[in-house]
């Protein structure tokens, strides 16, 4: 089965709107996400709940994602977040993805790597640094110079490595695992 790789980036901005019902078997969206579940750690992999027609004995946790229109930073906003709605983890693209695979009428299934704890403040001026593919800009480099956020940073950015090799991991799992065509 031929695979497409597709970045789409922050919020799904790039997600391609040309794709036809008969050229896609399913879609896998994968990428990081926030925890708001007190027991997942950076690298942890979740599956969304409301993927379609997951195959049994996947060893990852399956649970509710939250779509978020922006960026979670803080703590208390977690933990309320947490409470309710249930969801393990916060993201900002996989409800934009799953709509699009159910308006193709196509399986999704969605996997996240946790690339910060609940318990974790981000500093919102990290946001800034990147682009709309969580590409580092150029011009925002010069914020690095600030101790405070340079130590910020670079715990983000190892985490956020980890948990992009967890992720890795996960993907070779689920395609290995995807249904054979009919």
């Amino acid at each position: 089965m031929p695979i497409e790789l597709h970045t789409i980036g922050i919020k799904a901005v790039r997600l391609p709107q040309n794709l036809k019902r008969d050229e896609v078997a399913g879609i896998i969206m994968a990428g990081l996400a926030g925890a708001l579940d007190h027991s997942l750690r950076p690298g942890d992999v979740i599956v969304d709940e409301a993927s379609i027609r997951l195959p049994g004995a996947l060893p990852f946790k399956v649970g509710k994602f939250h779509t978020s229109e922006g960026i979670i930073a803080s703590p208390d906003i977690k933990a309320i977040l947490f409470r309710a709605s249930g969801a393990l983890a916060v993201e900002m693209e996989n409800g934009i993805v799953r709509n699009f695979a159910h308006q193709l009428d196509v399986p999704y299934w969605g996997v996240r790597a946790i690339s910060d704890t609940a318990e974790e403040a981000l500093d919102p001026r990290l946001f800034n640094m990147i682009d709309e593919l969580g590409r580092p800009k150029l011009g925002a480099m010069s914020a690095l110079f600030r101790p405070s956020l340079m130590k910020e940073a670079l715990r983000l950015g190892a985490q956020a490595k980890n948990a992009g090799i967890s992720l890795g991991r996960a993907v070779k799992t689920l395609v290995e695992a995807w249904p054979a065509p009919a």
